[in-house]
């Protein structure tokens, strides 16, 4: 059926884009930023001496690759509730299990991914702001922000390592349950759907 194909090709592509990405960006990319800026010497302009600027620099650079990321998680998961809900629509069996699973898995992405892009990214710039702006002038201020940041970062740290959980184990449920027969294909599969054997005339 070639529209469930097309729909089945839209949800992986959504998938696998935001899966891979996720992986890249936290176990690459990051990583990488990181040990190349923290083994050298960088002097950023305006930046007070008293912050580890090739830090601040590793985080300046990979906060923007984040904020980009963003745009892509977001159509990501627009590709896979597309995708999820022609199919129920149009296509699936309703009374299997594994596609209930599936779009609760999908609702519990969203909302990590929605508590994490516009409740705690932008909770962190506003204090990473505070405590670059008062480490010079009101250092007790600033430790303060500064430790918001970093208890913010481990929370956004933990939503990623939950996002990637969440997103392997919806490929699991994906692969291993939503697949044909679909929704036409079932009702042809139905006992009522076929005749009747003819009789045998010598029985």
């Amino acid at each position: 059926m070639p529209s469930f194909r097309i729909t089945q090709v839209i949800f992986w592509l959504g998938l696998a884009i935001y899966l891979g990405g996720l992986v890249t960006l936290g176990g690459i990319v990051a990583w990488q930023i990181f040990s190349i800026l923290g083994h050298t010497s960088v002097h950023v302009a305006g930046m007070s001496t008293h912050l580890n600027q090739s830090r601040q620099l590793a985080g300046l650079i990979f906060g923007r690759i984040l904020e980009a990321f963003n745009v892509v998680e977001i159509v990501c998961l627009a590709l896979m509730f597309l995708a999820i809900f022609t199919q129920m629509a149009l296509h699936l069996n309703l009374l299997n299990i594994w596609v209930w699973l599936r779009l609760t898995l999908a609702v519990l992405l969203l909302l990590l991914s929605v508590y994490d892009i516009f409740i705690v990214s932008p909770a962190i710039h506003r204090q990473h702001h505070q405590w670059i702006a008062n480490v010079d002038t009101h250092p007790a201020i600033a430790l303060a922000h500064r430790r918001i940041f970093w208890k913010l970062h481990r929370q956004s740290e933990a939503l990623g390592t939950s996002e990637i959980g969440l997103l392997l184990i919806l490929l699991v449920v994906s692969a291993w349950g939503i697949s044909q027969p679909t929704r036409r294909k079932f009702l042809t599969l139905t006992p009522a759907s076929h005749p009747p054997s003819p009789t045998n005339p010598h029985a």
